[in-house]
């Protein structure tokens, strides 16, 4: 509604229309909705926008061209969107930039304690402007857990995952962005009550639009709970398809 009646006389109230949705659309896991609202950015006249909004639209191109596989557009953009958050004093940008530079990194087997470094600089980053739970929390934890099991520190990464659990009560929501690294983190650790309380509070959620994606990283969780146990192979099977 807002992008219909903002017309091109009002570039940024189309642009902030388009990143609710685009957001919403990784909230809630919904790859077709993202790339709708990507088909739909490839159309839109933003050619000037304030500084702010520039850099959430080089964050999100970043994302699409990391969907795409374009590694040294990546760089260019995650380079350019974290000196300019760090440039303006956008610290949330800057702490997400960052934990999503890093988690690329992760993928890539770069040096860890480089990727050490940068869940250190987002943690300050996040303290320094007192800011509440946000997406940029729940990369920050996904990313030092991951780092901090590779490098053996396994009681570290299980104690950055455990934080998490302030997030779900301070925002009411579950952690979907860190859930995949907490499967994998506890299945390996053997913390299967861990994901069997985590199965129960994802089936429980009762936010209507996180239903879908709550279920679908429930059955994951379950799934592999129920590999770890070994006890009943036809119940895994039907969980995982």
């Amino acid at each position: 509604r807002a992008d219909t009646r903002a017309g091109a006389e009002h570039p940024e109230v189309a642009f902030l229309a388009w990143l609710a949705t685009t957001e919403v659309a990784l909230m809630l896991a919904d790859d077709e909705l993202l790339e709708r609202a990507f088909a739909r950015r490839e159309l839109a006249p933003w050619a000037e926008l304030p500084s702010l909004l520039a850099l959430h639209d080089a964050e999100l191109r970043t994302l699409r061209a990391s969907m795409l596989g374009q590694r040294g557009l990546v760089a260019k953009l995650v380079d350019d969107v974290v000196t300019g958050a760090a440039a303006h004093g956008y610290a949330i940008l800057e702490a997400r930039a960052v934990s999503l530079h890093s988690m690329r990194r992760l993928d890539e087997f770069a040096d860890l304690e480089g990727v050490l470094a940068g869940a250190r600089r987002v943690r300050e980053l996040i303290r320094v402007a007192r800011a509440s739970p946000g997406m940029h929390v729940l990369l920050a934890a996904r990313t030092e857990a991951a780092a901090l099991f590779r490098t053996g520190r396994t009681s570290e990464a299980l104690a950055v995952l455990d934080e998490l659990a302030s997030y779900t009560r301070e925002t009411g929501l579950p952690p979907l962005m860190a859930i995949t690294t907490m499967v994998r983190i506890w299945y390996l650790t053997g913390r299967y009550d861990a994901l069997d309380s985590l199965v129960a509070s994802l089936r429980a959620c009762n936010v209507p639009s996180l239903r879908r994606a709550c279920l679908a990283f429930a059955g994951f969780a379950e799934g592999m709970s129920l590999l770890a146990g070994s006890e009943d192979p036809e119940r895994t099977v039907q969980v995982f398809e």
